[in-house]
């Protein structure tokens, strides 16, 4: 058996020679479902485009529904990992500060100022700007 969310038809035949499956038996369904929004956006710098979601994140924390967000190079997925770790801190796991006592924290009032203003202390950001 083989399994994919994503492949070509070539990709199909080339996975199929590989494994060796002389005629297999290709199960397709529709990606399209109710509760899937596909976006496509470009963006200046990590802190610029992604602060909405950082701030979504920290008030709704395991309520806010789930995104993927797809990068083209690991690095990529290596800056946004440290964006996402440096401006959550301690709040950066479910339950908080896994590396100490397992407590539970609130965002406090200068976290949701920091927010709407714009500012984002502690971040590094190491993300080139891209159009």
């Amino acid at each position: 058996m083989a399994l994919t969310a994503t492949a070509t038809n070539n990709l199909l035949l080339s996975v199929s020679r590989i494994l060796g499956m002389r005629t297999p038996v290709t199960i397709a369904i529709s990606p399209c479902k109710p509760n899937l929004m596909y976006s496509v956006s470009s963006y200046s710098t990590i802190s610029e485009t992604f602060k909405p979601i950082l701030c979504r994140l920290k008030q709704e924390r395991t309520g806010m529904p789930r995104i993927i967000i797809y990068c083209l190079r690991v690095e990529d997925c290596a800056d946004m990992y440290l964006y996402f770790k440096n401006e959550l801190g301690k709040n950066f796991t479910e339950p908080t500060d896994l590396a100490g006592e397992a407590k539970r924290t609130e965002v406090t009032g200068q976290d949701e100022r920091s927010c709407k203003s714009g500012r984002s202390p502690g971040m590094r950001n190491r993300a080139k700007a891209r159009v």
